[in-house]
């Protein structure tokens, strides 16, 4: 299973919020902020119910990382003010979807056992 340190999705959430180029390596600075934001973004999915299984705000597995990079991304545009508070909430709601999507425990089809008395 791929997974991502904190700094690998920090800049891919940089660069989906339009903050560095894809081609560019942001600075430490950057990478600070970016992830410091990220990690209040993860204890705050966590206290609402929402957890990366298998996952921390340090090490985040692949199938996560276009989801929650995107989350970030939202807060980093809000705070440097390339959409409002709003839309950023708004956004934000539709990603919290995908994440309770992903989590969700999928059937297995199988036949439940139960025993009568």
């Amino acid at each position: 299973m791929t997974t991502y340190s904190q700094s690998d999705w920090a800049t891919r959430a940089l660069q989906k919020a339009a903050i560095v180029d894809a081609e560019d390596v942001p600075s430490a600075a950057l990478l600070d902020w970016a992830g410091d934001v990220g990690t209040s973004l993860f204890d705050q999915l966590a206290t609402e119910g929402i957890s990366v299984p298998n996952g921390s705000d340090q090490s985040l597995p692949g199938e996560y990382l276009q989801v929650f990079s995107s989350f970030v991304a939202c807060d980093l545009k809000s705070e440097v003010g390339l959409i409002g508070e709003v839309e950023a909430e708004t956004m934000k709601t539709e990603l919290k979807k995908t994440l309770r999507r992903m989590n969700a425990v999928q059937p297995t089809g199988a036949v439940q056992q139960a025993e009568y008395f």
